[in-house]
């Protein structure tokens, strides 16, 4: 087995810029589901000796990319009850929005993740001692990034949107196959004046966004 550290945010960037372009689809979101980890088995300074009780730490943090034009918002969820979240998952679910921004969500859309790996590593260093680079965790994936077709419905309809309230929103998804999105070739002027081609970012087939689109090129 290889380790490999790997910058968390920029590696989940990088995954969002290939798989969901800017101005997609309105209703279209990315979510990527991970497993994060650490564990104290017990054992003191010589390997052998079982000072305490091992102490296995899960958490299953959530997050959802959305990009209906050059601004990129983030949502997060994690589950109370500190269970795996699924697509198929009928329970209630009320997301916070992280970012909502054209460059800095590659920073402030992370920055749960971010808390809760140091949160992680103080469980751990509290109990053996030891340094917060020296906890071995365990992050990945929990499942490959998927596509979800979304319903939003805002928790506090009149709070101010950046406000502690008006970040939350009540989010239904299901999944969508990859074969149910499309990308439209069009011409535009640039800023010099001359014709080039560009595409649309990934729209529903028969969707909303879709016909606005075919309606005005």
């Amino acid at each position: 087995m290889s380790v490999v550290d790997m910058n968390l945010e920029m590696s989940l960037s990088h995954v969002v810029e290939a798989m969901l372009p800017r101005f997609s689809d309105e209703t279209l979101g990315l979510l990527i589901s991970l497993d994060m980890g650490a564990s104290d088995y017990g054992y003191g300074e010589d390997g052998n000796t079982r000072e305490r009780e091992p102490l296995h730490i899960r958490r299953f943090p959530n997050l959802l990319f959305i990009r209906p034009s050059n601004y990129t918002k983030v949502y997060f969820f994690e589950p109370e009850d500190g269970r795996w979240f699924g697509v198929h998952d009928n329970r209630e679910m009320v997301w916070e929005l992280q970012s909502d921004h054209d460059s800095c969500w590659r920073s402030d859309g992370f920055r749960n993740i971010t808390d809760i790996y140091f949160n992680i590593c103080k469980l751990i260093c509290d109990r053996t001692g030891c340094a917060p680079k020296d906890v071995s965790t365990l992050i990945h994936m929990c499942s490959d990034p998927k596509y979800v077709q979304l319903e939003c419905e805002r928790v506090h309809p009149g709070a101010d949107r950046y406000s502690a309230e008006g970040r939350l929103m009540r989010i239904k998804m299901s999944p969508i196959g990859f074969d149910r999105l499309v990308q439209h070739a069009h011409e535009e002027n640039n800023i010099h004046g001359n014709m080039q081609e560009l595409k649309t970012g990934l729209l529903v087939k028969g969707g909303e966004t879709e016909e606005r689109f075919l309606t005005t090129h």
